[in-house]
């Protein structure tokens, strides 16, 4: 069976010890991607191709992007808020890497089967901090655009 978006949510999370908070966002249309990669050095011997070594660990790089309501909420965060730690509701949220000077979130994504329920597929993303937050206000419905870096050298995925 083939799943997509509409059959998954993505979850922000914070760093609160035990019960973190969470926001769900349940997508119609929109995306989620990741990217992870490694470096190679190569080993020259003579000028010629010797060998070949890992280099130094690269971060995971994340985007994803949703339809949207509104940029500001109140008691209960937007994405935006949990993920600038802003507003009324975001404005508590702790990160979830406390060995570091930025405030990072945890994403979740879960696809599950629509005549079950189950869940089908996990991601977990840990220590997300945004590099760049992109709203675009449409005639039919606004767009909430995020990319940035995972703490991380790869994601989980069961």
């Amino acid at each position: 069976m083939i799943y997509n978006l509409k059959d998954a949510v993505i979850t922000l999370k914070d760093g609160t010890p035990t019960t973190p908070k969470t926001l769900e966002i349940v997508a119609d249309e929109g995306d989620l991607s990741f990217s992870e990669s490694r470096e190679i050095n190569p080993i020259m011997d003579r000028g010629s191709l010797a060998l070949i070594r890992e280099g130094n660990e690269t971060m995971v790089d994340v985007s994803f992007s949703i339809k949207y309501s509104g940029l500001l909420g109140s008691a209960t965060p937007t994405v935006y808020e949990a993920l600038k730690k802003q507003g009324t509701g975001g404005s508590t949220w702790q990160s979830t890497n406390a060995d570091s000077e930025v405030y990072t979130v945890d994403i979740e994504f879960e696809v599950s089967d629509p005549s079950t329920g189950s869940p089908v597929e996990v991601i977990r993303i840990s220590k997300f901090a945004y590099e760049k937050i992109e709203f675009k206000e449409g005639e039919e419905y606004d767009t909430l655009s995020v990319s940035g870096k995972a703490f991380a050298v790869t994601v989980a995925a069961s």
